[in-house]
């Protein structure tokens, strides 16, 4: 009879690491015949940083940093039966919506991938290191994201900002203070 153990290390006084992150996500198209990945595009960036983290917190941790300056709201739970946390649903920048697993189709739902790999475990259970590349996504089928390896870090890096990162939070406000200041 076999019998299993699960370690964790935690720092009395853990040191402080730095990751990029960035966040990949979609807009709502369900009922279209789009299928955008990460693999072959039709994703935006909404986020690319680096964030300061100890080696105490996952990427779960470090994506909910991302979420926060976002200024989104989002969906998640662990699930028991695979023992990990997974985010279910991010709300989209400037936007009531929420992008959610099967919102774009039936295999659609968000992933993360470290320096060009997948892990094979929740983001809950995956500690980063220092200098690492986290990149979170969406995607509207699952099956055909795949592994990239190191050469593959920057996979998303290069996509345009959604909203573009020019773009006024407010424009009919922005318009308005351009009038006044030009007269």
């Amino acid at each position: 009879r076999d019998t299993t153990f699960k370690v964790s290390v935690v720092y009395d006084d853990p040191p402080e690491i730095t990751v990029r992150l960035i966040i990949i996500g979609d807009l709502l198209h369900e009922g279209t015949d789009e299928v955008h990945t990460l693999k072959n595009g039709g994703l935006k960036k909404w986020l690319d940083e680096d964030i300061t983290i100890n080696m105490n917190m996952s990427v779960k941790d470090l994506i909910l940093a991302g979420l926060d300056r976002l200024e989104v709201e989002y969906k998640g739970a662990f699930y028991p039966q695979y023992d990990s946390y997974y985010f279910k649903g991010i709300q989209i920048p400037r936007s009531g919506d929420y992008l959610e697993e099967f919102s774009n189709g039936a295999l659609s739902g968000w992933m993360y991938h470290v320096n060009g790999y997948y892990p094979d475990r929740g983001v809950d259970r995956y500690y980063p290191d220092d200098g690492d590349i986290v990149v979170f996504h969406y995607t509207d089928d699952y099956t055909m994201e795949e592994s990239i390896g190191s050469d593959g870090a920057g996979y998303g890096v290069d996509l345009e900002f959604y909203p573009p990162k020019d773009e006024p939070e407010n424009p009919e406000e922005e318009a308005r203070k351009q009038l006044e200041q030009a007269s």
